[in-house]
């Protein structure tokens, strides 16, 4: 039965187990023991009314007619194997009610030579309960990320096309992670090498200081107002504009956006770590 260990000296035990005590332990090995004959009549049974209030009336029909039309081939083959004195797997079948089908796990051990055998059952209806409740987490997740990723393509769109220049740049080293094809244009880089590139690199010597007051300032407050500063590159003043905001994981960022050569904004997103 399920490639279970066997008692390795313990023959005494059983030896000693009486009639009331072999009912016992029936009783707790199952939420249902049914007593079968050799042709799978119910001859008796052992269960919880009010979680099977129709499984009183089986006592005296064949246990074949008390499943499910798919589930009786399970049954004859539990049946013949008891009658041979095969050793058994559990099997789950279903049995009709008047609440849907009732699921249970059996397995058929064989007594008196396969006179009579008894079937132990166990309800699955609560694992059942579990899985369909995982199965609507897993697909409220599914939809989350479905709508996660819509959201993404929108963002990476507007990115993508804003007329202006902006950048994702980590807080803590102010390391640009991500920049759009203005951002690009703005300080006459080549398309996608300002990824990983440090923020402070473009710009003059005398800005930086100016640049790292207005992206930490932004970090810790919105009321930040845009500042002027000069490109590196060309020496083409430019107005700042920062704004911090916080990345699932645990991380702040800022953005710079809204950067022109005409001293318009650009905006700058910085990312630090919280």
């Amino acid at each position: 039965m399920d490639e279970k260990r066997p008692f390795a000296d313990s023959g005494e035990v059983f030896d000693a187990i009486d009639r009331d005590a072999a009912k016992t332990l029936a009783m707790v090995a199952g939420d249902v023991v049914l007593v079968l004959d050799k042709t799978g009549n119910i001859l008796d049974g052992s269960f919880d009314p009010n979680a099977f209030p129709e499984f009183e009336q089986w006592i005296g029909d064949n246990w074949l007619d008390t499943v499910t039309a798919e589930s009786r081939p399970k049954i004859m083959e539990m049946l013949a194997a008891a009658r041979k004195g095969e050793v058994q797997h559990w099997r789950q079948v279903n049995h009709p009610s008047r609440e849907g089908d009732v699921p249970i796990k059996y397995v058929v051990v064989s007594i008196n030579g396969g006179e009579r055998a008894i079937a132990f059952g166990r309800d699955l209806r609560e694992i059942g309960k579990v899985q369909q409740r995982l199965l609507k987490v897993q697909q409220s997740l599914e939809r989350d990320y479905i709508r996660m990723r819509h959201v993404e393509a929108r963002y990476r769109l507007l990115f993508e096309s804003s007329r202006e220049p902006v950048m994702i740049v980590e807080a803590s080293d102010y390391r640009i992670r991500e920049a759009n094809p203005a951002a690009h244009a703005l300080v006459g880089a080549k398309a996608g090498s300002l990824a990983d590139k440090k923020l402070l690199g473009l710009f003059s010597r005398k800005s930086g200081s100016t640049v790292t007051a207005h992206l930490g300032s932004a970090l810790v407050t919105n009321a930040v107002s845009p500042v002027a500063v000069t490109l590196d590159k060309g020496g083409r003043e430019v107005t700042l504009s920062a704004s911090g905001f916080t990345r699932t994981g645990g991380n702040t960022c800022s953005s710079v956006s809204k950067m022109h050569s005409d001293r318009s904004s650009p905006t700058w997103h910085p990312c630090s770590t919280s």
